[in-house]
C-alpha cells in the first residue's frame, strides 16, 4: 500500500530534485476515487534526467536518501523508498523497446492538486488506454471490477485513442470494450 502521505513525500522529493515526470499508474485512478490507498507503488514516466544516459544520476539519488534502488520489469531504475513504516516501490519508465507512449499522448497530463500538492498526471480516462495498451486481459477484468466503468468520460477515451500508435488501437478498442467501454 502507497498512502497519500507517502505518494506526496516521494514526488515533492523527486521534484525538488528537479526531476521531470508524469504519473502514468494506478494511482490515479485511486487519487480520483478519493482513495487513501494508493495501490502498491508508484509508476512515472520521466522526461529528465534521462533514465538510460543519466541512471547513475537515480542511483546516487536513492543512496543520498537512505533508499534502495532496482530495475523494473522493462530494465530501467526502480527507486524503494523508506517513508516512515511504508516501503514505497517507484517504477520509472522511458520509451524503450516496445514499451512506447508517444509525446502527444504525454501532453494529456494535467496538474492535479494532492492536499498542498500539484502533481502532473494522466487523466484516469488517459490511464485506461494506456492500461488497455500493455495489460493482458486477467488485468483488465481487475481493473473493471475494481472500478467498473461509470463515471469516465467515453468521448475523452474516444479521443485518446487517437493518440495511440494505429498497429495498437484495433487491440486496445476491443479490450476496453470487455471492460465495458463502447468505444
Amino acid at each position: 500500500m502507497v498512502s497519500r502521505a507517502a505518494f506526496i513525500r516521494v514526488l515533492k522529493e523527486l521534484s525538488s530534485r528537479k526531476v521531470k515526470y508524469v504519473v502514468i499508474g494506478s494511482s490515479i485512478l485511486h487519487i480520483a476515487a478519493g482513495n487513501e490507498d494508493l495501490g502498491d507503488d508508484i509508476d512515472l514516466f520521466v522526461f529528465q534526467p534521462d533514465l538510460l544516459a543519466e541512471e547513475e544520476f537515480y542511483h546516487k539519488l536513492a543512496d543520498e536518501l537512505g533508499w534502495g534502488i532496482g530495475q523494473t520489469w522493462l530494465g530501467t531504475p526502480k527507486i524503494i523508498a523508506k517513508i516512515g513504516d511504508e516501503e514505497v516501490e517507484v517504477d520509472l519508465y522511458t520509451n524503450l523497446f516496445d514499451f512506447f507512449i508517444s509525446p502527444e499522448f504525454l501532453k494529456t497530463a494535467s496538474r492535479v492538486r494532492i492536499n498542498s500538492f500539484r502533481v502532473k498526471m494522466l487523466d484516469p480516462e488517459a490511464y485506461l488506454v494506456l492500461k488497455a495498451k500493455f495489460a493482458d486481459s486477467e488485468k483488465m477484468n481487475e481493473l473493471k471490477a475494481y472500478f467498473g466503468s461509470k463515471g469516465f468520460d467515453l468521448k475523452k477515451i474516444k479521443n485518446l485513442l487517437s493518440l495511440i500508435p494505429r498497429e495498437d488501437e484495433r487491440v486496445v478498442r476491443r479490450k476496453l470494450r470487455e471492460i465495458g467501454f463502447n468505444v
